[in-house]
């Protein structure tokens, strides 16, 4: 096993209607694996919804 200290950020592509759960059960997961920083992305940024309705903001795909 491989142990590190290193951090990396981990960007979380969305599109218009994303499915809630496809997107957050991941980031849950990987949120239990440290503290490393979720960057929520889309190519045109802004705020995007799921087909459920929750909004995220988002920065432009080129800023990652």
């Amino acid at each position: 096993m491989i142990c590190s200290d290193s951090k990396m950020t981990v960007n979380l592509f969305l599109f218009d209607r994303f499915e809630t759960l496809d997107a957050f059960g991941p980031v849950e997961m990987l949120s239990d694996m440290g503290k490393n920083p979720i960057v929520c992305c889309s190519v045109p940024g802004g705020l995007i919804r799921s087909s459920h309705g929750f909004a995220v903001e988002t920065i432009p795909l080129e800023e990652t």
